[in-house]
């Protein structure tokens, strides 16, 4: 019988899915079950899972409309039957020891209710991968308590699900769900409220997650206005949730906002260039900038930005965001020997 569920919502991931599933085929750790969840992809994702379905009965296959991942993990956990359950997105892949690792704390301690592991991240500057750890050093290869961790969720990539492995009994009998509605740090609210439920977690300090960005483009991942709404969502729940975990709440939901416009306003004039008409766009994220005077800046390219931003220079704010980017990315392929 199996006993941990790993579950992959799948859209449109053709290019890395059979990396991935090959990667959970490869594990040393035999007891899983693996749900894969077809969000309405248009590619061949769907005839790749069920190729693998028809060689190994632990893979089950499942369609949906596409609703977003959000959704597709939701179904993923209604259809596991097992105690323990990991998440992973389809165009990461594992160690082939990931799920021996994560397990082995939970099955030794009761009192254990979630074990992460750290990771290596891929891109188009780091192919070979760069090495990256979830918490400081005197925090890895240790029982830490959910009041500590908690803290470190809005750093780095704690707050995602993928590197961690839950117990589904927490997550059944609480009726946790990841909320739909919201498609920017979903996954840090639903561990959120999962650690309300918790009393430790185990840190692993090997790298045994591969996370994949060499897809990624210069425009990849940009925020777009209406992620202003998805900040107010997730402010909202983190006001709500944190206090439980004796979390600060003003100063996260202050530097979350600072961070969200500041990227945002960045983003906006990245991806419609110098002499486009993002003047519309950049007006309302200036009307908000100086709503919260207060905030947190940052470094002084960040300052710099903010001040035109606040003072509506905008035509200078475009030419100096990609001037800035543009010098950025030349120092960055010197680094990497891209250029010489």
């Amino acid at each position: 019988m199996s006993l941990v569920s790993i579950v992959i919502p799948i859209y449109n991931a053709e290019e890395f899915l059979e990396k991935c599933l090959n990667s959970i085929l490869e594990q040393s750790f035999r007891e899983w079950e693996l749900i894969l969840i077809n969000d309405g992809s248009t590619d061949r994702s769907l005839e790749i899972c069920k190729a693998y379905q028809a060689k190994d009965t632990r893979f089950q296959v499942f369609s949906q409309p596409n609703a977003g991942p959000s959704a597709a993990r939701n179904l993923g956990v209604e259809k596991s039957k097992t105690e323990y359950i990991a998440f992973v997105d389809a165009d990461d892949w594992l160690d082939e020891n990931y799920l021996k690792f994560l397990i082995e704390p939970l099955l030794s301690d009761s009192k254990i209710d979630m074990v992460i592991c750290d990771y290596i991240e891929l891109s188009k500057y780091n192919p070979n991968g760069n090495y990256l750890h979830h918490l400081p050093e005197n925090l890895r290869n240790r029982k830490i308590s959910s009041f500590d961790y908690a803290n470190f969720l809005f750093t780095g990539v704690n707050g995602v699900l993928w590197g961690k492995i839950f117990k589904n009994s927490i997550i059944r009998n609480n009726n946790l769900k990841l909320d739909s509605r919201i498609r920017l740090s979903e996954d840090l609210i639903f561990i959120l409220e999962y650690l309300i439920y918790t009393n430790y977690i185990f840190s692993i300090s090997d790298n045994l997650y591969f996370y994949n960005r060499l897809q990624e483009n210069n425009l990849s991942g940009l925020l777009k206005m209406s992620h202003i709404n998805d900040l107010k969502l997730t402010n909202e729940a983190i006001m709500k949730l944190a206090p439980s975990l004796n979390i600060n709440t003003e100063h996260i939901i202050k530097m979350r906002t600072a961070e969200l416009l500041k990227k945002l306003s960045y983003d906006t004039v990245l991806s419609k260039g110098i002499w486009s008409s993002s003047k519309k766009e950049l007006k309302q994220i200036s009307i908000l900038t100086n709503r919260f005077n207060d905030l947190p800046i940052g470094n002084k390219k960040d300052e710099i930005h903010v001040f035109l931003l606040r003072n509506k220079q905008f035509l200078l704010d475009r030419v100096f965001v990609n001037a800035f980017e543009s010098l950025n990315l030349v120092r960055l392929m010197i680094k990497k020997n891209i250029l010489k």
